[in-house]
C-alpha cells in the first residue's frame, strides 16, 4: 500500500462483512479512506502512520535538549520509523539549513531506536535515543526548532490486523446506521454515535496499543 492509502481494501471489506454485492464499491472505498484518516486523528498519529512510506523519505523535527527524541511534530502527531538511512540522522546545530553538523545512524553505538526491541517484533521505532558512551559525538538533541532531519522508511511494514478490522467495522456500522435512517453526517471516529459494541471495543484496544503515549 502507498503511504496515504486506506488501511483496508474493498476486497478485505467484502471478505470481512460477507457482502458480495459490488454496486456500492466506489462509495465504500472512499469511506474506508475517510475512516483511516479519522482514526489517525483520533489517536494523534500522522497521516499514513500504519502504512509503509517509500524509501529515503525525510522528516524534520524540533530538538528538545534531551537524550531522547520522540518522533512527534509540533501538532503532536506521532510518526514511526522502520529503517534509518546511513548517516541520515542529520542535525543542523547552527540552523543554517544544511543538516550536516552531525550525521549519525544506528551503526553508531550511541544511537539507538526505541522501543529497543521493536525491530525484533517487526514493529517500528517511535523515538531515537543518544546514549552517553565514551565515543559519542553528541549526547543530547539541540533545543532548536527544526534542527533534526531523519531520512529513512516510515510506518509499518504491514497494517496491524486490529487497525484493518477497526476501519472495516467502523465503515460497516456507519452504513448500517444510514440505512436505518440516521443522519448523513459522518460522526467523529471516537464518538459512540453509530458505533457497534465490537467496533467500540476494537477502538479502545487500538487506543490502548497505539494511541498517544507521552
Amino acid at each position: 500500500m502507498a503511504i496515504l492509502d486506506a488501511y483496508a481494501t474493498i476486497a478485505q471489506y467484502r471478505a470481512a462483512i460477507g457482502d458480495k454485492a459490488t454496486a456500492a464499491d466506489t462509495a465504500i472505498t472512499a469511506e474506508l479512506l475517510v475512516m483511516s484518516r479519522q482514526l489517525e486523528r483520533a489517536l494523534w498519529l500522522a497521516p499514513g502512520y500504519f502504512n509503509a512510506s517509500a524509501a529515503n523519505v525525510a522528516r524534520v523535527f524540533d530538538g528538545n535538549g534531551r537524550d531522547t527524541l520522540h518522533l512527534r511534530d509540533t501538532d503532536g502527531m506521532a510518526y514511526c520509523l522502520t529503517t534509518l538511512d546511513s548517516d541520515k540522522l542529520a542535525i543542523d546545530s547552527d540552523l543554517d539549513g544544511s543538516y550536516d553538523d552531525y550525521t549519525l545512524d544506528f551503526s553508531d553505538n550511541w544511537v539507538r531506536g526505541l522501543p529497543e526491541n521493536a525491530a525484533a517484533h517487526s514493529e517500528p521505532f517511535t523515538a531515537i535515543q543518544l546514549r552517553p558512551t565514551t565515543t559519542a559525538t553528541l549526547t543530547t538533541f539541540p533545543a532548536l526548532p527544526g534542527c533534526v532531519q531523519i531520512t529513512g522508511t516510515w510506518g509499518w511494514a504491514a497494517v496491524p490486523q486490529i487497525i484493518q478490522d477497526l476501519v472495516i467495522h467502523r465503515v460497516h456500522d456507519l452504513r448500517q446506521g444510514l440505512s436505518a435512517g440516521a443522519t448523513g453526517a459522518v460522526a467523529a471516529f471516537d464518538s459512540p454515535e453509530q458505533m457497534g459494541s465490537k467496533t467500540l471495543w476494537l477502538f479502545r484496544e487500538a487506543e490502548r496499543l497505539y494511541g498517544r503515549q507521552l
